[in-house]
Protein backbone atom coordinates (compact mmCIF):
# COMPACT_ATOMS: atom_id res chain seq x y z
CA UNK A 1 0.00 0.00 0.00
CA UNK A 2 1.39 3.13 -0.91
CA UNK A 3 1.19 6.62 1.10
CA UNK A 4 -1.06 9.23 -0.37
CA UNK A 5 1.21 12.73 -0.23
CA UNK A 6 -0.33 15.97 -0.07
CA UNK A 7 0.24 16.82 -3.62
CA UNK A 8 -2.09 13.75 -4.92
CA UNK A 9 -4.23 14.58 -1.93
CA UNK A 10 -4.74 18.42 -3.61
CA UNK A 11 -4.76 16.93 -7.31
CA UNK A 12 -7.62 14.34 -5.93
CA UNK A 13 -9.43 17.24 -4.61
CA UNK A 14 -9.21 19.71 -7.54
CA UNK A 15 -10.11 16.68 -9.98
CA UNK A 16 -13.37 16.02 -7.78
CA UNK A 17 -14.10 19.16 -7.68
CA UNK A 18 -14.04 19.67 -11.40
CA UNK A 19 -16.29 16.41 -11.58
CA UNK A 20 -14.16 14.04 -13.14
CA UNK A 21 -14.55 10.50 -12.35
CA UNK A 22 -12.82 7.94 -10.05
CA UNK A 23 -11.54 6.08 -12.67
CA UNK A 24 -10.18 9.30 -14.79
CA UNK A 25 -8.27 10.71 -11.66
CA UNK A 26 -6.77 7.18 -10.38
CA UNK A 27 -5.20 7.32 -14.17
CA UNK A 28 -3.75 10.21 -13.69
CA UNK A 29 -2.31 9.17 -10.03
CA UNK A 30 -1.32 5.96 -11.36
CA UNK A 31 -4.15 4.50 -8.73
CA UNK A 32 -7.10 2.28 -8.55
CA UNK A 33 -10.11 3.69 -8.85
CA UNK A 34 -10.71 1.72 -5.29
CA UNK A 35 -8.03 3.67 -3.27
CA UNK A 36 -9.26 6.66 -5.43
CA UNK A 37 -12.61 6.26 -3.83
CA UNK A 38 -11.56 5.22 -0.55
CA UNK A 39 -9.15 8.04 -0.21
CA UNK A 40 -11.82 10.78 -0.90
CA UNK A 41 -14.38 9.03 1.51
CA UNK A 42 -11.33 9.46 4.07
CA UNK A 43 -10.90 13.39 3.21
CA UNK A 44 -14.67 14.09 2.90
CA UNK A 45 -14.90 14.66 -1.02
CA UNK A 46 -17.55 14.17 -3.09
CA UNK A 47 -17.46 12.38 -5.93
CA UNK A 48 -18.89 12.42 -9.33
CA UNK A 49 -20.86 9.68 -9.74
CA UNK A 50 -21.17 8.08 -13.00
CA UNK A 51 -25.06 7.61 -14.66
CA UNK A 52 -26.32 3.51 -15.19
CA UNK A 53 -25.42 2.10 -18.21
CA UNK A 54 -22.71 0.88 -20.39
CA UNK A 55 -19.34 2.91 -19.16
CA UNK A 56 -17.31 4.84 -21.89
CA UNK A 57 -13.74 4.90 -21.43
CA UNK A 58 -12.24 8.87 -21.58
CA UNK A 59 -9.21 10.07 -21.30
CA UNK A 60 -8.23 13.15 -18.87
CA UNK A 61 -6.28 15.00 -21.93
CA UNK A 62 -3.06 17.13 -20.87
CA UNK A 63 -4.61 20.93 -20.78
CA UNK A 64 -6.98 19.19 -18.21
CA UNK A 65 -3.62 17.47 -16.31
CA UNK A 66 -1.68 21.18 -16.41
CA UNK A 67 -5.49 23.05 -15.11
CA UNK A 68 -5.53 20.54 -12.52
CA UNK A 69 -2.06 20.66 -11.25
CA UNK A 70 -2.53 24.55 -11.78
CA UNK A 71 -5.22 24.48 -9.48
CA UNK A 72 -3.99 21.67 -7.23
CA UNK A 73 -0.55 23.69 -6.70
CA UNK A 74 -1.72 27.03 -6.63
CA UNK A 75 0.67 27.54 -10.00
CA UNK A 76 1.49 25.79 -13.69
CA UNK A 77 3.77 23.67 -12.40
CA UNK A 78 3.73 19.73 -12.87
CA UNK A 79 3.52 17.72 -9.39
CA UNK A 80 7.31 16.20 -9.17
CA UNK A 81 8.33 12.83 -8.67
CA UNK A 82 5.21 11.05 -10.66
Amino acid sequence: MSVWSPEEDRLLRSMATAGESTAAIGRLLKRTTSSVRKRARLLKIKTARSPPGPKVKRRVDSSKQTEYAAQAFGGTEQPKGK
